[in-house]
């Protein structure tokens, strides 16, 4: 199946807050109860521990991702980690909810753009149902930019190009969220008022949803994106591994300076 580049309401700068937070929320949700993206926790343990880094910088974090769960995994560990999540649009209820989370998460509450990532945000990278949303060249650059900092990154998508994702997301997307908004908190009137009433986020969120799929890019394709970009002194691990939330996969790819190699 061919990648399109359509567009996400998401991506648009238009979209009004309230929306964005809504469909970041319900992702949120998801990631959270159906525990999509556990099985790759460990192995992004393992490879902060083979490379000594502690520090994870997450960028397009929306509501927060898997990361928050993944801390908790963590934290009875002899490893301890700490968390900074960024976003070109950061969620603002996200924000507070993490902000009395613990001292060693926050979220950084001014956009940060994943193509030019601050000098001073030292550790690994890690993208979380992101990297489809940027079309090859400024994937590549999202890519250069953690060689030239000569910072680890870790991308991860449960979304798939293939026909059981889009036939999926088309038909439980908008019947999911009518199931579980009540127990998104916090249940507000206005996401009452814009799933029920007026149904503005379902259709959002179903659409982006479905374009999702279709934008994610295959191992074969992040394969050939790295290789495209050259003898960079990386070394690169890319590939699938099933999801708990059957029938989904996560496409990986985790990327390290050679020089972090034991």
């Amino acid at each position: 199946m061919v990648r399109l580049q359509l567009f996400e309401f998401e991506d648009k700068a238009w979209l009004p807050i309230i929306f964005r937070d809504m469909i970041t929320d319900a992702i949120q949700y998801d990631i959270d109860k159906y525990k999509i993206y556990d099985s790759i926790a460990p192995m992004l343990q393992k490879t902060m521990k083979q490379l000594k880094v502690n520090h994870i910088i997450d960028l397009c974090s929306g509501g927060s991702g898997p990361l928050l769960r993944f801390y908790k995994m963590f934290e009875s560990d002899d490893f301890p980690i700490k968390v900074t999540f960024t976003d070109k649009y950061p969620n603002t209820k996200s924000i507070q909810k993490i902000e009395s989370y613990k001292d060693n998460i926050n979220y950084i509450d001014r956009s940060i753009d994943a193509m030019d990532i601050p000098s001073n945000l030292k550790g690994i990278r890690t993208m979380f149902t992101s990297f489809h949303h940027f079309p090859p060249e400024q994937a590549k650059l999202i890519l250069q930019n953690a060689i030239n900092n000569n910072s680890p990154i870790g991308i991860f998508e449960f979304t798939e190009r293939k026909i059981v994702n889009l036939i999926l997301s088309l038909l439980l997307t908008p019947i999911l969220m009518f199931i579980v908004t009540p127990f998104i908190k916090p249940f507000t009137f206005p996401r009452f008022f814009w799933t029920y009433i007026i149904p503005i986020v379902p259709i959002l969120d179903t659409w982006d949803g479905f374009i999702s799929n279709l934008r994610t890019y295959t191992p074969d394709e992040l394969r050939n994106m790295v290789d495209s970009i050259g003898d960079n002194g990386f070394l690169w691990q890319i590939g699938k591994i099933d999801s708990p939330m059957k029938p989904l996969s996560i496409t990986y790819l985790i990327g390290y300076p050679e020089k972090f190699k034991n």
